[in-house]
């Protein structure tokens, strides 16, 4: 899961900054690859909490070993997210940020991928989209 990522997160980064990590939807069978990821980031870098996030850019905050720490945000609000919380960020008792669509918080099952290819993927065909993804 993205060679390029890891690769991008070893650059030269000031002294107190962090990066964020987004995610996106993350179907079952990426679930594993995901769960590499984090214990990746979490050896080489360090997750930060929201708060500590906030602590940084107030600038009264030291990053972790000096490492460049990595703030872990989700974000459109699917389903998926959820169950990559309980089932990875739970054991390793990660915090992260989850951004949501306050405007597709009510929309019904039968509507979620309607919606879903019209206002998060821009009009994409709802056929082009996985089977599975659905809104929390």
């Amino acid at each position: 899961m993205g060679r390029r990522l890891l690769n991008g997160m070893e650059r030269k980064t000031p002294v107190g900054s962090f990066r964020a990590l987004l995610v996106h939807d993350l179907p079952e069978e990426q679930l594993p690859a995901f769960d590499r990821l984090v214990q990746h980031v979490m050896t080489a870098h360090g997750f930060i909490t929201p708060a500590e996030a906030e602590s940084i850019l107030a600038g009264s905050h030291d990053p972790l070993n000096r490492r460049v720490p990595v703030l872990l945000t989700f974000d459109d609000g699917f389903q998926s997210q959820a169950r990559a919380a309980r089932e990875i960020l739970d054991r390793y008792a990660i915090k992260a940020v989850f951004f949501l669509c306050p405007g597709l918080m009510d929309v019904p099952a039968e509507g979620q991928r309607e919606s879903i290819a019209r206002y998060v993927f821009d009009g994409e065909s709802e056929t082009s989209l996985p089977g599975s993804m659905r809104l929390l």
